[in-house]
């Protein structure tokens, strides 16, 4: 099993069934969607330009994803 099947998978001994990377991947989503409302309400808070914090923020994550490798199928 490969980094990103552990990754997805919240049960690091189950099979990675469709149903058991849907589950883990909803669960990622959640936690990548809590996380960033947190530091948006913090963003917004201490920054007096938030919007431009944001922005660069988005820049950065954009970056980082297209410099990461894609996820190979023949790994599951």
């Amino acid at each position: 099993m490969n980094t990103d099947t552990r990754l997805v998978l919240v049960d690091h001994s189950s099979q990675a069934t469709p149903s058991n990377v849907a589950r883990g991947l909803a669960s990622l989503y959640k936690e990548i969607t809590d996380t960033v409302r947190e530091e948006a309400a913090t963003i917004m808070a201490v920054f007096p330009s938030p919007n431009e914090v944001m922005s660069n923020l988005v820049q950065k994550i954009e970056i980082v994803d297209s410099a990461t490798e894609p996820i190979k199928t023949d790994d599951f």
